[in-house]
């Protein structure tokens, strides 16, 4: 804790787009959740997504350490969204 004395975070200072992936069983705490939502409030860029991986597919704590495979799905298919958004029609 004694390390992230005086370190703070600006979501609003944030240009690009955003992805915030958390896991089922972290998220259930209050106090995540409200940091998350907060965060995500806060994100300039309209591409920002909240993503909460389902404890079912083994992806409940945090950095979704049990199931990466998931978590690296979650994040490719946020990448095709996003790269997908840039281009014409």
């Amino acid at each position: 804790m004694e390390a992230n004395r005086g370190f703070s975070f600006d979501p609003a200072q944030v240009r690009v787009p955003a992805l915030i992936v958390v896991g089922e069983g972290e998220y259930q705490s209050a106090k995540v959740r409200r940091q998350q939502q907060l965060c995500l409030a806060k994100l300039p860029n309209r591409r920002k997504k909240l993503v909460v991986t389902p404890a079912r597919e083994g992806a409940a704590h945090h950095c979704i350490m049990e199931n990466r495979s998931l978590m690296s799905q979650v994040l490719f298919d946020w990448l095709d969204e996003v790269f997908a958004a840039g281009k014409p029609e």
